[in-house]
């Protein structure tokens, strides 16, 4: 999904998805969204995710609700 996101900056921003590219629904321009945000705050979230599916124990194929808190 992101290889259509124009990257100025790679050495300090990451592109980021959603739904999460680790989900079976993530990776599908046409079903999300993707942007350029700062490389350490993609990365944390990443390593927060995992912690999220270990910690769950989800697996492959388990379904899971994301709740936006605003």
């Amino acid at each position: 999904m992101c290889g259509k996101v124009p990257n100025p900056n790679p050495k300090k921003k990451d592109c980021d998805e959603y739904p999460f590219a680790a989900s079976k629904e993530g990776g599908k321009p046409s079903k999300g969204s993707a942007r350029v945000i700062d490389r350490g705050d993609n990365r944390s979230a990443g390593a927060r995710l995992g912690g999220f599916y270990k910690k769950a124990r989800i697996l492959n194929g388990d379904a899971y609700y994301v709740q936006i808190k605003r």
